[in-house]
């Protein structure tokens, strides 16, 4: 039948394919980390600001920050499995 026609006939991926999908998925991980490391350190320098009001903007702008992260982080999981 079609259907089955049509999946006999998508190509698979090479070799080379796989290994450059692999980095790339490699590489969007540690870029991911080093975000998530360095949003940290943003937001423990946040937290020790004495001024109250400062404080609560920036810890927002990070919070605002985190959710991008995690939601790059979401894509990605789908992206490997």
């Amino acid at each position: 039948d079609k259907l089955a026609s049509e999946l006999g006939e998508k190509p698979t991926q090479t070799a080379d394919e796989l290994r450059k999908k692999r980095k790339e998925s490699a590489d969007a991980v540690d870029k991911l980390a080093a975000e998530q490391d360095e949003l940290r350190k943003k937001t423990e320098k946040a937290a020790a600001e004495g001024d109250p009001e400062t404080r609560a903007a920036e810890l927002q702008k990070l919070g605002r920050e985190q959710e991008r992260l995690q939601k790059e982080a979401e894509k990605l999981t789908e992206r490997l499995t």
